[in-house]
């Protein structure tokens, strides 16, 4: 839900005040900047419910984080702080340097895709929402204390489902509204216990769990004439869901891989099948070479992380007894399209150099981030 592609679409998370209060903090803790709340209705949240079991807060937060419309850094300094997140902190803890060379984008898209294929990275971005949800659900709190209707959108666990938030905070002039509604420009949208564009009252803490059954993005509407809201008043975009990268990178590859061998002689590229999976929640790559030649690339793995961005690999040559279990071979392979077309190079422990690796899925057609179908 994730762009790793760059077809990632936009998210714009709401959480406002109504009726132009601007929003201030309780005395006993710290108060966002009024425009790290306003910022709320750029980028959105993530579930805070402290219930909430470690993994599906995860999820929740992945998929906050890659289909909110963070695409560049600013974006995510901006986003973290409106949810009380340092993003020095996000940044450090997941190897992205502001000054390095890598791409914001492609850092977000290779973090986004690895939480699901690498289970390190999962653990390690589960640790990072644990070490920060009090400190957003106390920004939430902040931004939702001035008086009036307050809405918000969340990301939730499932990348079909989504959680409109409302909070009214008692204001003298005017009584809790019962005539909130929820409008969408998308009709394949089913929310509970609600359904939309019906009037239901908010006199405190009120949620609305959606669940969309088309992945197409889509604009949400929030209205309630009794304390004067108006449908522009508040705008929610939701994006195109995330496909996982099980769908987008399963099944076979061709590989082609041509060697210059550690004299400077080359030699014609190996023709190999790759299997990937990442079922398991790991990846995991199977294959069989079509000659038993020290440059072939019939292996047993070692090791590999695998996202539509990229794939590192590091393998055996179990048929070569004079391996020994030593590594034998390392490639690293880049994608520009979701993970149909894989390019690199690597080498050897015995000083052969792969100049050229290439991978193309088997398939008439993969998924891409505009196929993913939600279900009902």
């Amino acid at each position: 839900m994730i762009e790793w592609s760059r077809l990632l679409h936009a998210a714009a998370l709401l959480a406002a005040s109504i009726g132009g209060v601007q929003a201030q903090a309780p005395a006993a803790a710290p108060p966002p900047a009024p425009e790290s709340c306003a910022a709320l209705a750029q980028f959105g949240t993530y579930d805070t419910n402290p219930k909430l079991p470690d993994a599906d807060r995860t999820d929740s937060f992945r998929n906050w984080f890659c289909q909110a419309n963070i695409a560049l850094e600013s974006d995510l300094r901006i986003a973290t702080a409106s949810l009380g997140i340092s993003a020095d902190v996000l940044e450090t803890s997941f190897g992205f340097d502001p000054n390095g060379q890598v791409d914001f984008l492609d850092w977000k898209h290779g973090l986004c895709a690895g939480v699901h294929a690498d289970q390190r990275i999962t653990d390690k971005l589960s640790g990072f929402v644990k070490g920060v949800t009090t400190a957003t659900a106390t920004a939430l709190a902040a931004c939702e204390a001035p008086p009036g209707l307050h809405a918000r959108l969340e990301a939730t666990a499932k990348q079909c489902d989504f959680r409109i938030h409302f909070a009214w905070t008692p204001t003298p002039d005017l009584d809790a509204p019962k005539d909130v509604q929820v409008i969408a420009t998308n009709p394949h949208v089913a929310c509970q216990p609600t359904a939309l564009e019906t009037p239901f009252a908010v006199a405190g803490p009120t949620d609305l769990l959606c669940t969309r059954h088309d992945d197409t993005a889509m604009v949400l509407m929030v209205t309630a004439p009794s304390v004067h809201v108006g449908r522009l008043d508040h705008l929610m975009e939701l994006p195109q869901a995330l496909p996982d990268p099980q769908d987008l990178l399963a099944g076979d590859y061709q590989v082609e891989i041509a060697w210059r061998d550690h004299t400077g002689r080359f030699s014609p590229p190996t023709n190999d099948v790759w299997h990937l999976d990442l079922s398991t929640g790991t990846c995991k790559i199977t294959g069989s070479g079509t000659a038993y030649t020290p440059r072939s690339a019939w292996f047993t793995q070692a090791r590999a992380t695998c996202t539509p961005i990229e794939i590192d690999f590091t393998g055996y040559r179990t048929y070569d007894p004079a391996a020994k279990r030593q590594t034998q071979f390392n490639l690293t392979l880049r994608s520009e399209d979701d993970g149909t077309t894989f390019q690199g190079s690597g080498q050897d422990s015995l000083g052969n150099i792969a100049v050229q690796a290439t991978a193309r899925h088997k398939a008439a057609q993969t998924p891409t981030t505009d196929q993913v179908v939600c279900k009902p």
